[in-house]
């Protein structure tokens, strides 16, 4: 178990440790990168398409038509999700 968290720990602060890795590895390092990003492109294959609906979070797989539908907007995400918060935010100071 110690080994899947520190493995996690790892990945996730990936900036953190690049210096430790550089040191210890040297010109492996680019083969542990090519190797990471490998890994996400596979995972990025393998999950295939998501219809995600910004209001409700609703997740949709495997629907037909998923193709004609627009990409993935941040703003429009983000200003759903600001709203979802100052919403609770106006409900709890009320």
């Amino acid at each position: 178990m110690d080994i899947l968290l520190t493995l996690v720990d790892f990945i996730l602060h990936l900036d953190h440790h690049i210096a430790d890795l550089i040191e210890a590895y040297g010109a492996w390092t680019y083969a542990i990168l090519f190797v990471m990003a490998l890994i996400d492109v596979l995972l990025y294959v393998l999950v295939g398409n998501l219809l995600q609906c910004y209001r409700c979070q609703a997740q949709y797989r495997g629907v037909a038509g998923l193709e004609g539908r627009e990409r993935f907007h941040l703003e429009t995400h983000e200003r759903h999700r600001q709203q979802v918060a100052r919403l609770k935010q106006t409900a709890s100071g009320s």
